[in-house]
């Protein structure tokens, strides 16, 4: 299967795919977006795509669609995507549904793993000081 993932030990989260996504995949990675919003703890996610095919438009429409819906949770809880890809194409595609969907979180793209790691390790900081600062 092209999708796989581990969200078992937040806050950071990889998400992986290789391949031609099929409908199951895109599923499963919503399945696992939807699991994350109910746990109601912060989380980041690690998007490795470094030998994913290029998604068709109808695909990334629905993921932006599927986000949007979520806008309100994803903005409490999500801290960032970081996609990790050599390829400035599939870079510049998720860009694209991050601007099609108006997500409340950040996405950045890296060649390195460790490079995004860092920066999903900088934005969980700043969230956490973003909720200790918050009255309530």
């Amino acid at each position: 299967m092209p999708y796989l993932s581990d969200t078992r030990n937040p806050p950071i989260v990889i998400m992986a795919a290789s391949g031609e996504m099929s409908s199951a995949d895109w599923q499963a990675l919503y399945t696992d977006t939807d699991d994350l919003l109910a746990r109601e703890r912060e989380f980041a996610v690690l998007l490795e795509v470094r030998e994913v095919k290029v998604p068709d438009f109808i695909d990334l429409r629905e993921c932006a669609v599927f986000l949007r819906e979520r806008t309100s949770k994803l903005g409490r809880w999500h801290r960032g995507i970081a996609c990790v890809s050599a390829s400035p194409l599939i870079r510049g595609l998720l860009k694209g549904v991050v601007q099609l969907g108006a997500l409340p979180m950040p996405i950045a793209s890296f060649e390195s793993t460790e490079e995004a790691r860092l920066w999903l390790a900088e934005r969980l900081t700043e969230g956490r000081a973003g909720a200790a600062a918050r009255p309530g």
